[in-house]
């Protein structure tokens, strides 16, 4: 939380923080996914992306079903599809009311 305060407190008022950043390794998963993955039930890393302006729709590849294959997921549905509520309801209800598009399908399971 330091360091997402630190980063918003350095950048450039005009420019703000470069939210849009991809990491060229393609391997490395988007930021929101990242802050959800490490804290599931806590919602104050999430709220300080959000905050500094990351988009509550990013989103990444995902295996939902294997007879399906790979398809994108939004951070929203990816959060949802977690087994055992492992993602808290907070969090899902912050990228929400964050703008994230709750009436987003996934394009082969309808998910």
């Amino acid at each position: 939380l330091q360091m997402i305060n630190a980063f918003m407190d350095s950048a450039d008022e005009e420019q703000g923080l470069y939210v849009e950043f991809k990491h060229p390794d393609s391997g490395m998963e988007p930021v929101l996914f990242m802050a959800l993955e490490m804290f599931p039930r806590k919602t104050q890393v999430l709220k300080a992306l959000l905050d500094a302006g990351f988009n509550p729709d990013q989103w990444k590849m995902t295996e939902v079903d294997s007879d399906l294959g790979v398809e994108s997921l939004t951070a929203l549905c990816w959060a949802i599809y977690q087994p055992e509520k492992r993602i808290s309801s907070a969090n899902i209800e912050l990228l929400i009311d964050s703008g994230g598009n709750a009436s987003i399908l996934t394009q082969l399971s309808g998910y």
